[in-house]
């Protein structure tokens, strides 16, 4: 049998109830007014344990930096430039050898242009050379045109570096691209240097 609850006790449990609930409420506010938001904020901080990270960038980033900043600078370059031999291209090649390191390498056109014209004009001195045509005075010719393009070289290396000067002081973004590029390259040495 269940049961049925008189209206008297159900008063009497739901006083007390409301009053356990204002003992319980009234304690909290009594605990709260003790602790000011400073004495929260220190107690806080105290519980905290603070771990330190200390980043590191590895060396290839360094690497792919500067790799940027060259394209972005002599890809500003090329655009202002007057001669289309002093437009330079980058890219990366094997080393020399029987290596199989690659190598990034950023050259104008004109050393491109020069070199490959004296490694023909070799090959042309050679070739006659085995067929008996010239005398074995072949290779002294050879270097001899060697330094003549060495030279030749040196000389549009004045004139480029003459113009690539007057293009950075003349223009700023391509000041800016150049710091950006030494500022790489000092980064990308000292890396190397640790």
């Amino acid at each position: 049998m269940t049961q049925i609850s008189s209206p008297s006790n159900i008063i009497k449990k739901l006083i007390i109830s409301t009053a356990s609930l204002i003992l319980v409420s009234v304690s909290i506010k009594a605990y709260s007014d003790d602790i000011t938001p400073d004495a929260a904020a220190q107690a806080a901080q105290k519980d905290i344990e603070i771990i330190g990270v200390v980043g590191d960038q590895p060396l290839s980033y360094f690497k792919r930096l500067l790799r940027q900043k060259e394209d972005q600078f002599f890809s500003l370059t090329n655009e202002l430039v007057s001669d289309d031999d002093f437009k330079v291209k980058c890219g990366t090649t094997l080393m020399q050898g029987f290596s199989r390191l690659k190598t990034r390498k950023c050259e104008a056109q004109f050393v491109s242009r020069l070199v490959g014209e004296q490694t023909q004009e070799q090959f042309d001195l050679m070739s006659l050379s085995t067929r008996g045509n010239l005398s074995a005075a072949a290779p002294l010719l050879a270097m001899r045109n060697n330094q003549q393009v060495q030279k030749r070289i040196q000389r549009r290396q004045q004139e480029y570096l003459n113009e690539l000067t007057n293009l950075i002081n003349s223009n700023p973004e391509l000041l800016t691209a150049f710091n950006e590029l030494e500022l790489a390259k000092k980064k990308l040495a000292l890396k190397q240097a640790e």
